[in-house]
């Protein structure tokens, strides 16, 4: 579970609600190519194959947040953020992954990990 509340602080935005949700199914940076695991910023006027025009139907331009961060971005600037799921859907899933480690303890009683919340 520590990995898994990293991965969740890494990758939240305050303003989550706000944004689109999309399926980022086996998709990684265009830039670094990392893995795209919940956020990243798209833009759907820029293809991300480089000998394509703009707006011809090819795939989006996907940034991590940690290459956007760094200054990359798509040549027309209009790149707009996205999750793959709601925020408090992963949060279900890690309180309900708590539980479950905590009624199947062996270890006399002790946390298994600390509950999450949105803060």
């Amino acid at each position: 579970m520590p990995l898994y509340k990293q991965m969740l602080i890494e990758s939240y935005d305050p303003h989550w609600e706000k944004h689109p949700t999309r399926v980022f199914d086996a998709e990684s940076c265009d830039c670094c190519g990392a893995d795209i695991w919940q956020s990243a910023m798209i833009c759907y006027t820029c293809s991300s194959e480089a000998d394509s025009t703009q707006g011809s139907g090819q795939l989006p331009l996907i940034i991590c947040g940690s290459c956007y961060v760094d200054g990359r971005s798509c040549k027309c600037g209009e790149m707009q953020p996205a999750h793959a799921r709601p925020f408090d859907e992963l949060l279900g899933v890690a309180n309900k992954a708590i539980v479950l480690l905590r009624s199947h303890q062996v270890d006399g009683g002790k946390s298994t990990a600390g509950e999450l919340s949105e803060k």
